[in-house]
């Protein structure tokens, strides 16, 4: 309830106290297997068009800690289409993407991407 109240109440939060938060109720949706609902919220906001570089990290790291690596993968792609000097630098992206590669190179999509 405490990340709601200061999600849904950002114009009075600072930036800092609001993203930080934002990533820490993604974590514990995650740590409690509502990696699906991740995903559904940041889509959301992605679709409604945000020009905040932290929106596309989250849903990078919504689909890592949901294991879709691929999808993580092409999103990180997006973002730093998107945000090119913002973009390889939001939600551990660059911890992430390199796990990804590790992934990645596992699977027959992988082989094809990394090798």
């Amino acid at each position: 309830q405490i990340f709601d109240e200061i999600i849904s109440n950002k114009e009075s939060v600072e930036d800092e106290v609001y993203y930080r938060t934002r990533g820490q109720k993604i974590a514990l949706l995650s740590d409690i297997g509502q990696n699906e609902k991740n995903i559904e919220e940041q889509r959301k906001i992605i679709e409604k068009g945000t020009e905040e570089a932290r929106e596309y990290g989250f849903l990078v790291g919504s689909y890592y800690l949901a294991g879709k690596y691929q999808e993580a993968y092409e999103w990180h792609l997006k973002s730093i289409e998107k945000f090119p000097k913002t973009g390889r630098h939001m939600f551990g992206v660059e911890t992430c993407v390199g796990n990804l590669k590790n992934t990645m190179r596992l699977s027959s999509v992988g082989r094809r991407r990394w090798n």
